[in-house]
């Protein structure tokens, strides 16, 4: 799910890795249509620990730490008319 609100741009991975606030890794992220998959340099920024309540999922916030990277770019284009969408999508 994207977090467009997160500074640089951001994703909530719903996982059950254990990672702590401030963690720093390298995640491959595929997008729609894109043949191959975006490295890029993230920092855990947010918890949902596993007591959260449906519809809501455990897992984790990461902003994405190169303010220039084009995954920011690439995704707004793809959720054009999304992200201030009055109907229910996956994006926060």
């Amino acid at each position: 799910m994207y977090m467009p609100f997160v500074q640089n741009g951001g994703l909530f991975l719903s996982n059950d890795h254990g990672h702590a606030l401030g963690d720093e890794f390298f995640l491959l992220l595929s997008l729609a249509e894109d043949p191959e998959p975006f490295p890029l340099a993230v920092q855990v920024v947010w918890q949902a620990g596993d007591a959260v309540k449906a519809p809501h999922r455990p897992g984790i916030g990461v902003q994405f730490l190169d303010p220039d990277n084009e995954v920011k770019d690439r995704i707004e284009t793809l959720l054009a008319g999304t992200l201030r969408s009055a109907t229910a999508t996956a994006t926060m």
